[in-house]
């Protein structure tokens, strides 16, 4: 493969896995204050952090995925829709309280289920992205298509945790909470753009 174009896959993939990966992952405390404006725990925060590190167990989905689309790229894009619509039941979970009293009691572990669903999708999401790399990428030139991408994919992570904070410390309500979500459906429907442009 030409220089030029591994150039600009390298440039695609960083930017949508800040998109994809970085910007879930720089919630992080920010967890704790939603379930908490839903009136849980120490259960409920105990439960969520007891599965930590789910996505790791799903990262077999990734495969099973690849398998059925035979397409890196459509795999890619499955798991991005599958990510942009728990990301819409979740914003919609911290909404509805206010405007439908009814639905105030399955609010929190209906939160807290897919949340962890929305994290195991981080599994799939890695697998396909890496095994999608290594066949792309020649072996020799790994660590210089993977280098730019993790240093960006951190700063990435930094800058949305300290942005996601900072707004639930000055607009603590549910509005903020969901906007934060439907921030992340924008932002993996920009990741499938660019993953529809990297070379399959």
């Amino acid at each position: 493969m030409e220089n030029s174009t591994l150039k600009k896959d390298r440039l695609r993939f960083s930017l949508a896995t800040v998109l994809a990966q970085s910007e879930e992952g720089g919630i992080g405390a920010v967890t704790t204050v939603i379930i908490r404006s839903l009136g849980g725990d120490a259960l409920h925060l105990g439960f969520y952090g007891a599965t930590g590190s789910i996505n790791l167990f799903f990262s077999w989905v990734g495969t099973l995925l690849l398998r059925v689309f035979k397409s890196y790229r459509k795999a890619m894009i499955c798991a991005m829709v599958i990510a942009m619509a728990l990301a819409a039941l979740i914003a919609a979970t911290i909404l509805l309280p206010s405007s439908v009293p009814a639905f105030k009691p399955f609010a929190l572990w209906s939160f807290v289920i897919l949340m962890i669903l929305f994290s195991a999708l981080g599994g799939p999401i890695v697998n396909i992205e890496s095994s999608w790399i290594g066949e792309l990428v020649p072996k020799e030139r790994l660590g210089w298509f993977t280098s730019y991408k993790v240093i960006l994919a951190v700063a990435g992570g930094l800058v949305f945790s300290f942005l996601f904070a900072r707004l639930s410390d000055v607009y603590p309500r549910p509005s903020t909470y969901a906007g934060i979500y439907l921030c992340f459906m924008a932002s993996f429907l920009i990741a499938i753009f660019l993953y529809k442009g990297i070379t399959d």
